[in-house]
């Protein structure tokens, strides 16, 4: 179901984008993250990081995420950030339904192998429907990529527990001092 959520990319890349463009003004803006620094007791670091986040294991994130990222990349290029850190976090999980496991494994894997694609060959070819344009800098996807495992045949109960665990992760991460 990845051309789906590439579709939804395509249909929405304007507001996307517009939201995104209002959100990153305000990472890169020097008094915001003085300010920020100063109230959390950090160092004040002007380099903007960006997490995206998402499941890989459905359509949504794994049709988009990399588009995703070379968005948000162009745009705080636009916006005078010297270096883009981009970074990807992704978690897989499966179901106890047949099918769906069967798909969530093919969506991760397809996921996987378009990651390391981009990778690999450091340059993005842009996308015309999305009016996202090429990357030939020679910069991966993202910065660094974490793919987390939640586990196999999970029960919503065992997948909301999953899902929290990560966001106490990143947000140990993001808020507090390392």
């Amino acid at each position: 179901i990845r051309p789906l959520g590439r579709l939804a990319l395509a249909t929405h890349i304007e507001p996307l984008a517009i939201r995104l463009r209002q959100v990153l003004s305000d990472l890169v803006d020097t008094d915001a993250i003085q300010q920020t620094a100063s109230k959390l007791g950090l160092k004040d670091n002007s380099q903007p990081r960006v997490v995206v986040v998402g499941s890989v294991s459905g359509g949504t994130c794994s049709g988009m995420a990399i588009d995703i990222a070379y968005v948000v990349r162009h745009i705080l290029q636009q916006l005078g950030a010297e270096q883009q850190d981009v970074i990807g976090f992704f978690a897989h999980s499966t179901n106890s339904q047949y099918r769906q496991r069967e798909l969530a494994a093919a969506n991760t894997l397809a996921f996987l192998s378009e990651l390391y694609h981009f990778s690999c060959v450091e340059e993005y070819p842009g996308d015309n429907s999305c009016g996202i344009p090429a990357s030939t800098d020679g910069t991966t996807t993202f910065a660094n990529t974490y793919l987390c495992h939640l586990g196999d045949n999970l029960d919503p109960g065992e997948f909301d527990d999953g899902v929290d665990s990560l966001a106490e992760y990143l947000f140990l991460g993001t808020a507090t001092p390392c």
